[in-house]
This record gives structure tokens, C-alpha cells and sequence, in this order.
């Protein structure tokens, strides 16, 4: 008769969770524990005594918590895949016009689909020496490859492969 009793506590703990976890809702600390309650549930019905009740109820609620844990994993990386780039770095890759002359050490500014950004340019070195001497003038193409802080950085895209001075 004791277990019946038992089955009974288990239960409302079960059902209490539950409302809880309603009320919660993006814990689901609560929903394992409601699993394993029932779980407990189960193992007083079939009269197993309390030590083996509360193992059980102790087993179910970690195996609840490894597929709450599983399941959320899968759904965030689904989400993450089907999230889009936005604000500033969804203009990365994008192609801009530069209307304001951008150095080294000024920034400049260029034209985007009609919105005009702060733009910074790419800092190409050239054995451990930073060019200076880089401008990118008036309506050129130029390509953005980042975002730091709320400059675009920008590089040209026809670079003249002279200038590089690649080897080999």
C-alpha cells in the first residue's frame, strides 16, 4: 500500500514540473525532471521499493536531460543554418562604389545599394611593412571583406598583380 502512496507523490511531482515547465518555458530543467518522475512513477506502480524508485527516478532524469540536450543541440544548429547574415555583415562579399577618397590612415566613404558606409581599407602588407602608400580613389569598384567596429574594410577589385609583387 506504502508504493501506491509513492506512486501517487511521484505523480503530483510529475504533474507539478510539467505546470512549471509551462510556466518556464526555455528552462527544461523542469520537463526532465517530469520525466524522471514518471519514471519513478512507473517503477512504484510495479511495487519496487523506494531505494530502487529513486535510482530510477535519478536514471530517467539524466537520460531526459541527454535528449532535451541532443534534441536542442540539432534544432540550434538547423537555426543557425537557416539564420541570415544581417545589419553590417550582411555586406560582406557585396560590391560598393567608393565616393570619398579612402587612405591608409583615413577612412573614406563608399555607396552600397544607395546607402552611403564608412569605409577603411584592407591593410595589405608587404614584408612586414604596411603599404602607406595605398589610396583608393573616387568611383572605384571596391569589394567589402569585413566589418571592425562600424567601418566597412574594404579592398579594390581590379588590385593591379604588379603591385603585389608576388613570387614565383
Amino acid at each position: 500500500m506504502i508504493f501506491n502512496k509513492m506512486a501517487l507523490i511521484w505523480g503530483i511531482i510529475a504533474i507539478s514540473t510539467l505546470i512549471l515547465e509551462v510556466g518556464h518555458p526555455g528552462l527544461f530543467v523542469f520537463l526532465s525532471i517530469c520525466i524522471g518522475s514518471l519514471g519513478a512513477v512507473i517503477a512504484a506502480m510495479l511495487e519496487y521499493s523506494l531505494a530502487w524508485q529513486i535510482l530510477i527516478f535519478s536514471g530517467s532524469l539524466f537520460i531526459g536531460l541527454a535528449l532535451i540536450k541532443y534534441r536542442l543541440n540539432t534544432y540550434n544548429k538547423s537555426f543557425k543554418k537557416a539564420q541570415m547574415a544581417n545589419n553590417m555583415y550582411a555586406l560582406i562579399g557585396k560590391q560598393a562604389r567608393v565616393i570619398n577618397v579612402i587612405s591608409f590612415d583615413k577612412p573614406g566613404y563608399v555607396k552600397i545599394d544607395g546607402e552611403v558606409w564608412l569605409a577603411k581599407v584592407l591593410n595589405i602588407q608587404k614584408e612586414n611593412s604596411i603599404n602607406k602608400n595605398l589610396n583608393i580613389n573616387i568611383n572605384t569598384r571596391v569589394r567589402v571583406v569585413g566589418v571592425k567596429g562600424c567601418h566597412l574594410i574594404v579592398e579594390e577589385i581590379n588590385i593591379n598583380t604588379k603591385n603585389l609583387n608576388l613570387k614565383g
